[in-house]
Parts: structure tokens; sequence; C-alpha cells
């Protein structure tokens, strides 16, 4: 697979110097508008699959000839090729810079990790700073400060291989497997830089409030708050008829601990609604029992509500 990969490019050596050499690749003139359509459709947010079929619809409309088929190997080709392209320009705008800043951050997209690094990146002729996203590498291993700074320093030396000089800032979430005293990510990275060379160390203020709430969320009715409002949640979402009576749809809680602020917000409102409910639908021996004590300490969580203040988004 990476050598059908990288068969597209083809090495081209200077004749000053043979051992500096560059890549090129060539797209058909016969496929130039199915290479343009491509990219307007992958940047449109479709799957490679679903950017092939629509191609074929749009060749059932205009008749064009150089529509008629296109699988998705030849989609995964004309990606490449503009990921290529745009990973050469944020390395040429990084070699340019005399410094820039890189944010890191973790996500979880279908089931798969991935480590996301963003440049923020001075242009003297704009006399501006902007903002590039470099990459999202898959992590299918235990996320650990050791391996993610493995993968962060091998990917910093391909667009910019004195990046230890460079690299001025460095954001995170301020996480134990990102700012550790020993194995952190942004630890290793400090101590990678020039001896000439300090790093600029930024907490997001949003991921610092968001571990202050999973610590709170933690701790609130002997570490069984969350379990409870989780089940609790599950259990609404199913109440066909109380959706009906209420005509509203219990929020869910998504992967960011302040999001739980829209939905206690949620409790409150509908608070009478609820407990009616609670009494007419759950016994002592139910399995969900549990919400009763649930609704019981959630006046202990008016001493927190501060922290759901409207001001803190």
């Amino acid at each position: 697979m990476k050598e059908r990969a990288l068969s597209l490019f083809k090495r081209v050596e200077w004749e000053d110097d043979a051992a500096i050499y560059s890549y090129s690749v060539t797209i058909p003139k016969t496929k130039t508008n199915l290479f343009r359509l491509v990219v307007r459709y992958m940047s449109c947010g479709t799957s490679f699959c679903m950017a092939s079929k629509l191609i074929g619809c749009t060749y059932d409309v205009l008749g064009n000839p150089s529509l008629h088929a296109c699988f998705c190997d030849e989609i995964n080709n004309f990606v490449r090729v503009v990921c290529v392209v745009n990973l050469q320009q944020i390395a040429d705008l990084l070699r340019r810079s005399w410094a820039f800043s890189l944010a890191l951050d973790s996500m979880t997209h279908q089931s798969t990790s991935f480590l996301d690094l963003r440049f923020q990146v001075f242009i003297p002729n704009y006399h501006s700073i902007i903002n590039l996203h470099g990459c999202a590498l898959a992590m299918f291993d235990r996320h650990t400060g050791d391996i993610m700074f493995t993968m962060v320093s091998k990917f910093l030396t391909v667009p910019c291989l004195d990046w230890t000089i460079h690299l001025l800032g460095l954001m995170s979430n301020g996480a134990r497997n990102m700012t550790g005293r020993v194995a952190g990510v942004v630890t290793r990275l400090d101590a990678a830089m020039h001896s000439d060379c300090s790093l600029i160390w930024i907490w997001c203020g949003a991921h610092q409030l968001d571990l202050v709430m999973e610590d709170i969320m933690n701790n609130v009715i002997e570490e069984r708050f969350f379990s409870v409002m989780i089940g609790f949640i599950t259990h609404l979402t199913r109440q066909q008829m109380l959706i009906i009576e209420m005509q509203t749809t219990c929020l869910r809680v998504v992967n960011r601990w302040l999001s739980t602020k829209k939905v206690i917000s949620w409790f409150k409102i509908h608070r009478p609604q609820l407990l009616a409910h609670i009494e007419s639908k759950f016994r002592s021996t139910s399995p969900l029992v549990g919400c009763i004590s649930f609704w019981a300490s959630f006046h202990h969580l008016s001493s927190c509500h501060f922290l759901f203040s409207p001001g803190i988004n």
C-alpha cells in the first residue's frame, strides 16, 4: 500500500546538486475536472464511497465523458495529492517563519483515537498570525506521554528539521499525560529544545475548567453522581409518553464535562415533572432506585451552581 501511494510522486533531482531532490506529481488533462470535483466533494465532508457515487450521479445528469467513473482507489490518490501539497505549504511557512506555536489535543472519531496538531505561525508579509491544522495522528497504542512524544517529534522533523530552535509556545489541556513532570508530552518536548531556546507553556482555559468539572462531578454523592445521572438520562430517553407530555427530550452528555451544565440546567427547569415521574414510576426494588438519591442530593449541587453560571461557556 505504501509503495502504491508513493508511486504517484516522481523524484526529480537537481542538476546543480545531486544530493538535493524534490518530488512532482502530474494530473492528466483528461482528469482535471474529475480531480477538482473530487476535491470539492471531499471539502464538503463526504466520504470516499459517497464521493464516488456523487460523481456517478453527476455524470448521469451532465453526461460529461471525463466523469464517467471514479472508484475509491482513484479518490484515495487525489486526496493524497491534496494532503501532500497542503503539508508542503505548511512546511514552507514553518521554515520561513522565525518562530511558531503548537497546540496538542486528543480526540476520538469513529472509535479511533487521534492526536491533533495545530500550528500558529506569524506571516511577515501579512503582519498577522494564522492558524493551520497540521495533522491528526492516529493512536492505536496507549495514550502515554512517551508514545505521544515520539509521534509528535517524528512529525515535526518532517516539515521543520530544526524545530527545536523555532518552536516557541506549546498549548495543551493540562492533563497528566500532557504536562506530567517526568513523562508528559510537553515536558519531553521542552527537554528536547535547544539549550538557548526556552518553551512557553500555555494551558487552555476551557480544558482546565473541564478538568475541574470532572473532579467535582466525580466527588459528588460518593462518586456515584455521574453514573446515576447517565443511567437516569438513558431511562428518560426511552419514556415516549413523558417526552410527549413535556414536549422535550432529555439532553445527553457528550465527551466534554462542561456539557453537564446544559443537562443539569434541563433537570432544574423540568424538576417538578421529573420528580412526579420518579414517584409514580419507581419502586423500592427498582434497579433505578438510585435516581431517588440523585434528586435528594440535587439541592447539594446548588452550592456549586456558580460553576454553571451563564458567563461560563
